[in-house]
């Protein structure tokens, strides 16, 4: 009766031990693709510029999707892969960060901010960009907002929090639904005891477009993608706010515990970071970077 139950026991661990090496090895992501012939990446298409849905080709666009694209020329440039078929399918953030997490996506290829929560899901790129939060103003927005969206305080003397709340006060302000903007702004009209209204856009474009109409006094979001927005939209009653309220860096999400292509990722983006074709291919969605920018991105390579 005990040897049958040690027996059982044995078979139950192998069992256990058999399925957790399944598992990881379906996980990886070159062993997989090698086997299918194919690689799905995910996009988010209201992301513009770094990902948004080209209707009249009906395939996505973007500084994220040109980037997946180098890393998919690399992983083509490895001995059996030359015939890999690149797949891109339309999700959300945090859907595709789940995605991810469940072997359904093998790459995200848009600037997911990395956070200790989304560390425990899955794995993240070397940086795409220098992100973080800024607002988009309309050029005749009261003075005392200017003034506190650019870190000053909305009269002259003492800066203290009175006079942060009455530059803020009874303001309309927009963010991107479902985002961690939203959740941050609304958190610090909370915390300072602001009255103020806060509405959701689904997109950057519609974001930027009710503070131009006059129907919000600000849009927040990542300022790399504001930047772009602006670049592309080019409306003239807008200015973006020189303040950035908490700097974060984009990167592309992968599954977790795959060290062979996340240093492929890296390198092919490092590579990229160092080539002639980077600058062109950032002034087409950004504008000309600056020197900051250009120094930045010299950073996030890494060495051979």
């Amino acid at each position: 009766m005990v040897q049958n139950k040690i027996g059982s026991l044995s078979v139950m661990a192998m069992t256990l031990l058999m399925s957790a090496f399944g598992a990881q090895a379906n996980n990886d992501v070159l062993t997989n693709v090698k086997q299918t012939g194919q690689i799905n990446f995910g996009y988010v298409a209201d992301e513009a510029p770094y990902s948004s849905l080209n209707d009249k080709a009906s395939e996505p666009k973007g500084y994220a999707i040109d980037l997946c694209n180098k890393v998919a020329d690399s992983i083509k440039a490895q001995p059996g892969y030359g015939d890999m078929k690149v797949v891109y399918h339309p999700t959300q953030l945090n859907e595709g960060l789940q995605q991810v997490a469940e072997g359904e996506l093998d790459l995200l290829c848009g600037a997911a901010m990395e956070t200790l929560t989304r560390r425990e899901q899955v794995s993240f790129s070397t940086p795409i960009g220098k992100g973080g939060l800024s607002a988009v103003i309309n050029e005749n927005a009261s003075a005392d907002l200017k003034r506190v969206l650019e870190d000053k305080p909305a009269h002259t003397g003492p800066k203290w929090r009175a006079t942060v709340n009455r530059g803020l006060a009874n303001h309309t302000y927009v963010v991107h639904e479902g985002t961690v903007t939203e959740a941050w702004v609304r958190n610090k009209i909370k915390q300072l005891g602001v009255v103020a209204t806060v509405v959701t856009a689904k997109t950057h474009e519609e974001g930027v477009k009710l503070v131009s109409e006059g129907l919000a006094d600000a849009y927040f979001a990542d300022r790399f993608e504001l930047i772009g927005e602006l670049h592309h939209s080019h409306l003239s009653n807008v200015e973006l706010s020189p303040q950035v309220f908490e700097v974060a860096y984009g990167r592309l999400a992968l599954p977790k515990n795959n060290d062979d292509f996340r240093l492929l990722i890296d390198r092919s983006l490092s590579e990229l970071y160092q080539s002639d074709d980077f600058v062109p291919m950032y002034t087409q969605y950004f504008g000309e970077p600056t020197k900051e920018t250009l120094n930045d991105y010299q950073g996030y390579n890494i060495s051979q």
